[in-house]
Order: C-alpha cells, then sequence, then structure tokens
C-alpha cells in the first residue's frame, strides 16, 4: 500500500529512483514523498497522467504551473480545485475544466459568462446556449457549436442566425424538432423541411427554467 510510504524513512522518501517506482504503480504515494520530490515535475507528471487529483501534493509552484494544471484538470476537471489562485481565475484553465465537465455553477463568477469558458460548455452542453448575453447568441462560431451538440439549442440564438440557412442545416441535422425554431421564412423552405424529417429528434432532457448571462454576470431567468 502507498500508504505504507509515510513510515519509511526519510531518506528513501527522498530517493528519486525509490519514489519513482511508487508512484508508478500508485498516484497516491505522491503525498508521502518528500517536499522536494513532490516539486519534481517530471514525478508529478507522471502520477498527474494516472489521475488529475495528484495535483493535490503537489509542491506549491507546480500548482501555479499553467501546465502542470492544464495536464491535471484534461485528467478530472476535480483537480482544478487544487490549483493555485492566479490558476482557479485563469481562463484557459477555467475553460479546460469546463471543457472536461466541470459544472457551470463551479466557475468563478467573474468568467461565467466570458466567451471562451461558454465555448466550452456549449461543446458538451449546447442547451447552455440560453446562459449567454444577447450578443453572444448572435455570434455564429458559438451557436454552432452549441447546435451540433443540441439542435434544439436554435431556440435560444438570435433572430438572424435562426434564419441562416447553413446554421439552420447543423441544427436540424442533429435534431428535426429544431425546425420549431426556424425563421418562418426557412420552415417553408423544402431542403429545410425535408432535412428536419430525415434527422428525428434525439433522446434529450427537458429545458428547464435556469440563470441568463446579464451585464456580464449571471442573473436568474425567468423563462428557459
Amino acid at each position: 500500500k502507498p500508504q505504507a510510504l509515510r513510515f519509511a524513512a526519510d531518506e528513501l522518501r527522498a530517493d528519486s529512483e525509490f519514489v519513482a517506482l511508487v508512484v508508478e504503480q500508485s498516484w497516491t504515494a505522491l503525498r508521502y514523498i518528500s517536499s522536494d520530490l513532490q516539486g519534481d515535475r517530471a514525478l508529478v507528471s507522471s502520477a498527474l497522467l494516472q489521475d488529475g487529483r495528484a495535483l493535490e501534493y503537489a509542491a506549491p509552484e507546480l500548482r501555479a504551473d499553467r501546465g502542470i494544471v492544464a495536464m491535471a484538470v484534461q485528467q478530472d476537471w476535480a483537480a482544478y480545485q487544487y490549483a493555485a489562485p492566479v490558476l482557479q481565475d485563469d481562463v484557459g484553465i477555467v475553460a479546460l475544466a469546463v471543457g472536461h465537465g466541470m459544472p457551470h455553477s463551479r466557475v468563478p463568477a467573474s468568467l461565467q459568462c466570458h466567451r471562451a469558458v461558454l465555448a466550452a460548455l456549449f461543446v458538451r452542453d449546447g442547451r447552455s446556449l440560453r446562459l449567454a448575453a444577447e450578443e453572444l447568441r448572435d455570434d455564429w462560431d458559438l451557436v454552432a457549436a452549441a447546435v451540433m451538440q443540441s439542435g434544439q439549442a436554435l431556440k435560444h440564438a438570435s433572430a438572424n442566425l435562426r434564419a441562416d440557412r447553413e446554421l439552420v442545416r447543423l441544427a436540424l441535422q442533429q435534431d428535426g424538432r429544431a425546425l420549431e425554431h426556424v425563421a418562418p421564412e426557412l420552415r417553408g423552405d423544402r431542403e429545410i423541411v425535408a432535412l428536419a424529417v430525415q434527422h428525428p429528434a434525439q433522446a434529450l432532457n427537458d429545458i428547464v427554467n435556469g440563470a441568463v448571462c446579464q451585464d456580464g454576470v449571471i442573473a436568474v431567468a425567468t423563462a428557459s
């Protein structure tokens, strides 16, 4: 058991070759090794490749290392909580964590409405387009990412994009039910309607009332 390492002599817990072998067997051994080796980049990286949560036992300077933290959150978004405060407010790290499953509710308030964070969110949960500020609902790339994950996200796109033929096609290819949210002038288009019929609805959860970005912050929404 790696826990037994805590009873080993100090010189063994500081022996890089010995510790490397133990960490290779279990990342949890990182908790019991010398503080100097907890700052060894290669050793910590080896542990992180097993489980991102090993970041908890890395030396402070590595928990403030962007590359190390990025490696950790790609393995397990929960490792985000062990990053140095400066990196917990880093939009790139936050977006990476969100892209790997971190709930939007765990994102720092100052970054919840950031374009990069929302872009990462939409790739795995298109229906969250309802969170976006009005101007971002008219952002073609962001909305495209959302509707490719959930055609029903078209409901929350701007009127301009709900009339965009290419974007509408992306939504209908994911879920034919999105035809309901297509601009009236396209709902009479033979090609558009045929596309909707060819792509029956995907199994989607009901979209519930939630929050929405207003003036750069999250506020309670009155409708989904």
